[in-house]
């Protein structure tokens, strides 16, 4: 259990807004329209070197599907990002957690609090937040949040704490883990 003094207390007073970061939904976004560039590069070269009329080979079909996942990728993905990127994604504040149009999770409520990092060989290729109360469980990807996961992890146990809230048998008696 983490000492929270009464100065930080005050600090804790008001919420913590979580956002998207910029820089990486720019990476996420280089590389969906870097992989649609890229094969829509290669499905030219290789349609403008076929015979007119000629009908369109296999390998240029697979270049136009990789560039159309890309796309589509990005339009499902990084653009939804990008047009609410002002607003905070993530709320967490002494009374528990608010995810934007969802209604609050308060912390005795909250049975799984979870940020699970998915990648191999100790590069991170995508994370996710998971939250579960006794009725309802919300998951969010978390790989372009503005904080890491030992950020995030740090900021709810403080604001747990700080709200008066916080039980030492936790979420372990409901079966669920708080942190991974």
């Amino acid at each position: 259990m983490t000492y929270v003094s009464k100065t930080m207390r005050s600090q804790l007073s008001s919420p913590h807004a979580i956002y998207h970061s910029v820089v990486k939904l720019t990476l996420l976004s280089i590389l969906l329209v870097g992989t649609c560039g890229v094969a829509l590069y290669f499905a030219y070269r290789i349609f403008s070197k076929a015979p007119a009329g000629a009908p369109l080979d296999r390998p240029v079909w697979l270049l136009l599907i990789v560039a159309g996942a890309g796309f589509l990728f990005f339009c499902l993905r990084a653009l939804p990002k990008w047009l609410t990127l002002g607003a905070p994604v993530l709320v967490i504040s002494q009374e528990g957690l608010t995810f934007r149009g969802k209604p609050l999770m308060r912390w005795h409520d909250i049975i799984e609090n979870e940020w699970v990092s998915l990648g191999g060989f100790g590069l991170t290729t995508g994370a996710a937040l998971h939250v579960r109360t006794l009725d309802r469980k919300i998951k969010r990807e978390a790989i372009t949040f503005n904080c890491s996961a030992r950020e995030y992890m740090r900021l709810c146990e403080l604001y747990e704490q700080s709200s008066g809230q916080h039980t030492d048998d936790g979420p372990a008696a409901h079966g669920g883990a708080r942190h991974p």
